[in-house]
């Protein structure tokens, strides 16, 4: 560098729109402003067209704001066409690539398609290599053990064709891990089902899986592929096989008690491999969108997704903490759509 900072106490650095670097320190914010000596290139060599000579930024855009948002909602999914679905307790809702939302699936609906008694409540929701709609549901509340969990396919709005039951799920979360097959998780292990059954995957043992303080946030296929999520910012990223292949450590975030901690809100599979993870600093402050190898070594660095504006700027605009829970899915022709405290937002290349 050119000139040096003053103070001998870093604690973060940024750029800004024009790639200057800024460093904060205990003793104030500096802004490197000398272009005399540019340092070296980056190691890919860079694209050009930008500041740093990294990839350029994808454009962030509000899908909507007041139509599929829902404060409370339960899974997201998205399928080739950019349809968007979103589900609460009660519906699942489809916005169209013109942002327009209407409902897709109903609790009703999906009891006098698919044969059942009774729905009680939607749980997740995911898009298959198929193209159908997954849909966990099930007779009962989560808080009642003796309710049946069911697992319905949809081709098409408003009908449902039932692909089999499962016993009570400790965690209402699931994935599809290839046609005709999804992947859950109780409070310990994972499990695969299809039409004709369910089988074990990871036992407690392999997974060691803390269930009194950190249960699974969420399960990622990546259809061949499984990252699992951890609810707590403590344990690591792991990455597997949906046929019980050797586990492996994705990432280990930065501890919680660091001045840099990190916290995973959500995560998607990259439909060109490897998965897109929401990343904030505890407290839900500085949200950033990275992205990690499908393969764990437990040396991967999470590579930063620019966007403009940064979600940092449009989390602020909109009084903060606005990606710290969030939901997210990827088209797959590559767009990003999360859907988080106010509304669902786009992700283009």
């Amino acid at each position: 560098m050119p000139a040096q900072i003053p103070s001998p106490d870093p604690t973060s650095f940024a750029t800004d729109k024009q790639g200057r670097l800024l460093v904060a320190t205990l003793g104030g914010v500096f802004r490197l402003e000398s272009d005399a000596d540019p340092g070296p290139p980056r190691p890919d060599g860079g694209m050009p067209g930008t500041p740093d000579g990294g990839p350029a930024p994808r454009p962030l855009s509000a899908l909507t704001e007041n139509g599929p948002w829902l404060p409370k909602a339960s899974g997201m999914a998205v399928d080739a066409t950019r349809h968007v679905y979103v589900s609460d307790d009660f519906t699942v809702h489809v916005v169209d690539a013109a942002g327009a939302s209407s409902a897709y699936l109903t609790r009703d609906e999906a009891a006098s398609a698919a044969g059942l008694g009774h729905v009680e409540e939607f749980f997740d929701i995911d898009v298959g290599p198929d193209g159908k709609l997954y849909v966990l549901l099930s007779n009962a509340a989560l808080d009642d053990t003796t309710r049946t969990d069911t697992i319905v396919t949809a081709s098409a709005a408003h009908q449902a064709t039932r692909l089999g039951d499962l016993a009570p799920l400790t965690r209402a979360r699931m994935t599809v891990i290839g046609a005709g097959t999804v992947g859950y998780y109780t409070s310990s292990e994972f499990w695969s089902a299809t039409g004709a059954g369910a089988q074990n995957i990871y036992a407690a043992a392999a997974l060691d899986w803390d269930t009194e303080y950190c249960v699974i946030r969420d399960v990622i296929s990546g259809f061949g592929t499984v990252a699992f999520l951890p609810s707590c910012s403590w344990r690591p990223i792991q990455v597997g096989t949906v046929t019980g292949g050797p586990l492996a450590t994705l990432y280990q975030p930065i501890a919680p008690f660091s001045l840099f901690a990190e916290h995973f809100g959500c995560g998607a599979k990259d439909p060109a491999g490897g998965f897109y993870f929401m990343v904030t600093d505890i407290g839900g402050h500085n949200p950033r969108l990275v992205h990690l190898p499908e393969t764990g070594t437990g040396a991967a660095v999470p590579a930063p997704v620019p966007t403009e504006p940064t979600l940092g700027a449009v989390s602020v605009n909109r009084g903060g903490g606005l990606f710290d829970d969030c939901l997210m899915a990827v088209a797959p022709d590559g767009v990003i759509y999360v859907e988080s405290s106010n509304g669902i937002w786009k992700i283009a290349k």
